[in-house]
């Protein structure tokens, strides 16, 4: 049975080098012929073990000789020894890659993040199952339940987990042998540790088993909430897109509430009041009748955070002047995550402004972004850790003098959350005066390396581009003077700019991006 943990590097085993039209190939008989079921042998052919891409065969068999690895450069033996040892199925299916590339994980942090790669345009796609088991003994592993969370976006699987305990975990990963087929086959394992978890209490959304396959068939990326545990009695967001559906509702106990599609952005959204122990997310197909569940909800009972409400400090004045309506009526909101929007409607001709304080009445500097779409202003806020806040909005309208006074005022309690520093993207005179609404990405800092999709809308604009360094990727325009990049952008130097003005900036890693 393989361990993670467990490394020998005596040799211990035999296989082949063959010659063909002048190539070396590498080629393991045993492994080939079949599997071992304690003394018994069971020929099973298995063809993946003959010429097998090098890079691919060193995952499970490092030779003696540097040279017989066939790669250049060669594989360390301690790099070896890292690596998370992908079975056959792992490759058959068309999957390529595994991040993080390391077999034994120490973790001190709730939540931890993987990315499958896929072939490019394998159709059908492959279908992926995460397993997490806490292990209680040497031979006893105990399943914990929705605690990982999968989904297709960019072209690669996304996998989140979320440790409610300290402990030591085998992760897996699942798959069919063939499209379709029921049962699963483990293709992939980590071992993880994790030590100095604190406040455990989320979980992540449940993805109904039966409808595993579809979900991924829709291309389904659930935006809000990602929290799988609701309180009972409050207001929540949902906010999902996905492909070939006709239509989106969630279902809280025997109420329907459709959700709306906004065909800018391909996102379904709505607020639903949560008043039962039962909620899901259903879609129906494109060309049928029948509604389908791909997300299952647990709910919490919420009293005492129902009952507990505050005014909202106003400046009656301020409000007046701007036309500020439809605010958020209770004074004291509770956030589970360390991002929060707040949303609200004012004159499109108005200055807004919003500044975050702690509990002792400091100013959390670039812990807020506003930006507006026509009389709609959204004020994003960012929580670096747990606790209680304060969240002042200033606004005034542009013919009036510089000061701004103050308008609203509400009070954040944040429990859940993750301690990290969010950090929004800085904002150009070009902005406002384009009348630009940023859609993607909404983070300030953009890991070096990685790659994401640029969505603005630009109402004023004949043209708009992403800019890395020296090179300029031209976005495509779709109706509504949205803007968006065709492709993921790889991020190595980059902002967000217009011809004619620059309108947000982004730091990459820790890289200050200056303004050109």
């Amino acid at each position: 049975t393989y361990d993670p943990e467990v490394t020998d590097t005596k040799p211990n085993y035999c296989w082949n080098a063959v010659k063909l039209d002048g190539v070396w190939n590498l080629v393991d008989n045993t492994w080939g012929a079949g599997t071992i079921s304690g003394k018994k042998f069971i020929k099973d052919q298995d063809y993946f073990y003959f010429c097998t891409e090098p890079a691919v065969f060193l995952r499970t068999h490092f030779p003696k000789e540097e040279k017989w690895q066939l790669i250049e450069p060669p594989v360390k033996r301690e790099e070896y020894d890292k690596y998370v040892k992908c079975k056959p199925l792992f490759y058959r299916i068309g999957l390529t890659d595994i991040q993080p590339d390391n077999a034994v994980i120490e973790c001190s942090e709730h939540l931890l993040k993987f990315r499958i790669g896929v072939t490019y345009g394998l159709k059908p796609r492959p279908c992926i199952t995460p397993n997490l088991r806490k292990i209680k003994d040497k031979n006893d592993e105990e399943e914990i339940e929705l605690t990982s969370y999968v989904e297709y976006r960019e072209g690669c699987f996304h996998i989140e987990i979320q440790f409610l305990v300290d402990g030591v975990y085998n992760f897996y990963l699942f798959a069919p042998k063939k499209p379709g087929e029921k049962s699963l086959t483990d293709c992939a394992l980590y071992r993880i540790k994790v030590k100095g978890i604190t406040n455990p209490n989320a979980k992540l959304p449940a993805i109904y088993p039966e409808q595993f396959p579809l979900y991924h068939e829709l291309d389904v990326v659930l935006h809000e909430p990602r929290s799988g545990t609701l309180v009972r009695g409050s207001t929540v967001n949902f906010k999902l897109s996905a492909v070939k559906t006709e239509e989106m509702v969630v279902v809280v106990g025997d109420n329907w509430t459709p959700l709306n599609y906004d065909p800018a952005t391909g996102i379904y959204s709505e607020s639903v009041d949560i008043d039962s122990d039962k909620v899901s997310v259903f879609y129906k197909k494109e060309g049928t009748k029948n509604y389908s569940a791909v997300i299952s909800y647990q709910t919490i009972e919420g009293e005492e955070k129902k009952e507990k409400v505050v005014p909202v400090k106003k400046n009656a004045g301020a409000l007046k002047e701007c036309g500020i309506e439809n605010i958020p009526k209770n004074g004291l909101i509770l956030a589970t995550k360390n991002k929060h929007v707040l949303k609200f409607d004012a004159k499109p001709n108005c200055v807004i402004m919003a500044s975050l304080n702690n509990s002792s009445g400091e100013e959390i500097e670039d812990t807020t972004f506003v930006q507006q779409d026509d009389n709609h202003y959204e004020v994003h806020i960012g929580f670096p850790d747990n606790g209680n806040y304060q969240l002042d909005i200033f606004a005034k309208t542009q013919q009036k003098t510089p000061s701004i006074p103050f308008a609203l005022g509400y009070q954040f309690v944040v429990s859940e959350s993750i301690k990290k520093q969010i950090k929004f993207p800085a904002i150009f005179a070009g902005f406002k005066s384009f009348a630009a609404f940023l859609l993607e990405p909404l983070e300030g800092t953009l890991k070096a390396g990685s790659s994401c999709h640029f969505k603005v809308k630009i109402p004023k604009a004949v043209s708009a581009a992403v800019i890395m360094g020296e090179v300029e990727i031209p976005m495509v325009e779709d109706e509504g003077k949205l803007f968006h990049t065709e492709h993921p952008v790889p991020v190595s130097y980059t902002h967000l700019t217009l011809p004619t003005s620059d309108l947000v900036q982004s730091s990459v890693g820790a890289v200050s991006v200056k303004k050109k």
